[in-house]
């Protein structure tokens, strides 16, 4: 089983370390003004989860999840820039993935300790691929409560402080 995080976020998210990228646009005096920051780097997490995956098989056709992250300050964005908040998951044939749709909204968690922001990340996912039980092109066989049981454990016994770019950094060198 592969996961994946797809992360859409609206511009007004800063990335932690994100004032050093080159294709960074806001000028310093932005950074310094804003001080929230989305702590997680979402390649950790897909890489530990479809690592503690990878020999897992939950019936049905599903060989992958993809979690479309969408985080934003929603009340700034129009309505139809986002999937709506319950939007049901579908599932991909030609590739075989589960596309779930989570939501984080910025306003909550832009200063929230990254524990605190991977706790709500993990509420988040988890409630997103539950809802498959209600979707209307759901895969057929496919043990949803088994899937997210196993999800809900391996997150919990992920450490927050291993989540981080620097740390995905310091573990490839």
């Amino acid at each position: 089983m592969r996961f994946r995080t797809f992360p859409v976020t609206g511009v007004e998210v800063l990335q932690l370390g994100g004032q050093h990228w080159e294709s960074n646009a806001w000028p310093a005096e932005h950074w310094r003004e804003h001080k929230g920051r989305f702590r997680l780097f979402t390649i950790a997490i897909d890489e530990q989860v479809s690592e503690a995956l990878r020999l897992k098989n939950y019936g049905g056709p599903v060989e992958g999840i993809v979690v479309a992250l969408e985080v934003a300050a929603f009340d700034q964005w129009p309505e139809m820039t986002f999937a709506k908040n319950d939007a049901p998951p579908s599932f991909k044939p030609k590739h075989s993935d589960l596309w779930c749709y989570a939501k984080l909204d910025w306003t909550a968690i832009q200063n929230l300790t990254l524990k605190q922001q991977f706790k709500a990340y993990t509420e988040a996912v988890l409630e997103a691929i539950d809802r498959t039980s209600d979707a209307k092109r759901k895969p057929k066989g496919f043990l949803v409560h088994e899937c997210t049981s196993d999800l809900r454990d391996i997150l919990r016994n992920m450490k927050a402080s291993k989540l981080t770019r620097a740390a995905h950094a310091a573990s490839d060198a």
